[in-house]
């Protein structure tokens, strides 16, 4: 007589492993490292030498990132999640999104300072004395304003004034850049007129 113990196993199938990550990162999972959403099934094999089939459910969260560009004039700030930044850089800010994941603003912050810069010739001389002037403002390309100091004001790069009285006379040069950023520049006494 010939006893026969049989025993049969059981093979494990329909097994589901939920996994959450943010984008970036990876899973490892039955040796092999996913870095996508997806369902991923593996076959195992169990203790006893049968087969079972687990699935990996796996969502991966997305990261955000945005760059901000922002411009100022010197002297101003700019506010952003409850910081405050004054001079060129840039910022990086870190959010933790709802998934959990975290994610980065970097705020691009300029701070323009124009430079108002101007050459006088002749600076002095006899009456009536013609001067002209040149905008070598820093950076270039600025619209420039001038006062004369003797009744008269011009716009532009190049101007040229006359001055038909003995004195001395002092000279304002104001430039606006691109961004509404202003600079100014006076020399006093400047032009003399004998």
């Amino acid at each position: 007589t010939v006893t026969l113990n049989l025993t049969v196993n059981p093979v494990y199938t329909g097994g589901v492993q939920n996994e959450v990550i943010c984008q970036g990162q990876s899973f490892t999972f039955g040796g092999t490292a996913y870095t996508t959403s997806g369902n991923y099934p593996f076959t195992f094999q169990s203790i006893n030498g049968c087969d079972s089939t687990v699935t990996l459910n796996l969502t991966v969260n997305t990261v955000y990132a945005q760059n901000i560009q922002v411009d100022i004039c010197q002297g101003d700030s700019y506010n952003f999640m409850g910081q405050t930044f004054n001079q060129t850089g840039a910022y990086p800010i870190v959010l933790n999104t709802i998934a959990g994941c975290d994610s980065t603003i970097t705020v691009n912050l300029t701070v323009h300072n124009p430079q108002a810069l101007f050459n006088a010739a002749p600076p002095v001389g006899c009456a009536p004395l013609w001067v002209n002037f040149t905008n070598i403002s820093v950076p270039s390309g600025m619209s420039a304003t001038w006062d004369f100091g003797n009744g008269t004001t011009a716009s532009g790069d190049f101007v040229s004034t006359v001055y038909t009285l003995a004195g001395s006379y002092s000279i304002t040069m104001t430039v606006t850049d691109a961004f509404g950023c202003v600079g100014q520049s006076t020399a006093s006494n400047l032009i003399i007129v004998g």
